[in-house]
């Protein structure tokens, strides 16, 4: 299944220098999911973190320029939040419920790719089935909410999701999250 989503920037946090956000989603049963971002504008703009020499787990990647990918079942409210910033770090939480019971996954690395052009920054990465099948067997329909954290040169963070409802942006609530994973 491959599908291309668009991110729509929150009116609370406007950002001039990029024209709009693209992700690819790819499964490739049974072996990954394939998320692609594509941040068209001027990556100079952006505080892009330098790539990590050992990539690892690492909390807060929220609060620098970071993609973030939330994957739930839709048969009950718990789910999983991926952090995934251009250096390579990354982060995995679970949850039972909205923001409930936050705990850190130790799972295996995701390889992520991070190419800096002229007019755009695209971030690949390759996350593994085991992320999706520990605790979502299959069969299963799974929802998702894609969404990035974007820092100018400043330090100020921009926001960006498949849908912005009122209010701050809160890419853990469920009515930004669209989309369907079927696995099975």
């Amino acid at each position: 299944m491959s599908a291309i989503y668009s991110l729509y920037n929150h009116p609370s946090t406007p950002m001039p220098f990029v024209q709009g956000i693209q992700v690819e989603l790819i499964t490739c049963n049974p072996v990954s999911l394939i998320l692609t971002y594509h941040i068209i504008g001027n990556p100079e703009a952006l505080k892009i973190p330098p790539p990590s020499n050992k990539p690892q787990p690492q909390d807060n990647l929220w609060q620098h320029t970071c993609c973030e990918a939330f994957i739930g079942n839709t048969s009950d409210t718990s789910y999983h939040e991926w952090n995934l910033s251009p250096s390579g770090n990354w982060q995995v939480y679970s949850f039972t419920g909205y923001r409930a019971n936050q705990q850190r996954l130790n799972v295996t690395a995701p390889v992520i790719h991070t190419n800096i052009g002229q007019d755009h920054l695209t971030i690949t990465t390759y996350i593994p089935n085991s992320w999706l099948t520990n605790p979502y067997p299959t069969p299963t329909k799974l929802t998702m909410g894609l969404s990035v954290v974007l820092a100018d040169r400043y330090g100020s963070l921009y926001y960006w999701a498949l849908q912005c409802p009122p209010g701050k942006p809160d890419f853990h609530n469920r009515d930004s999250w669209i989309g369907y994973i079927n696995r099975g």
